[in-house]
């Protein structure tokens, strides 16, 4: 069995309980879901993270901070080139 690992983003986390994580780099848009309790320490709602599945079960999950950073960032960036086309 081969594992596959992705880049991945994750979407939400729904009451609480349950990630959505969407799987970036996969040949299809995929999403998994996985108890919020087994994300990485400091990973949260729009967080990068690394995932290894193997038969598509995760088998490993590392948050990638740096990735994340710079993703925030760019929605920032986003956000501020939006915002200065709006008219006062």
């Amino acid at each position: 069995m081969m594992d596959d690992t992705f880049e991945a983003v994750i979407d939400r986390v729904v009451d609480g309980h349950t990630a959505v994580i969407l799987l970036e780099n996969s040949d299809e848009r995929e999403q998994i879901e996985l108890e919020a309790e087994a994300l990485p320490a400091g990973a949260n709602e729009g967080g990068v993270v690394e995932i290894t599945l193997s038969d598509g079960e995760v088998v490993s999950i590392e948050h990638l901070e740096e990735k994340t950073e710079a993703r925030r960032q760019q929605a920032q960036e986003r956000f501020d080139q939006l915002s200065k086309r709006l008219p006062d």
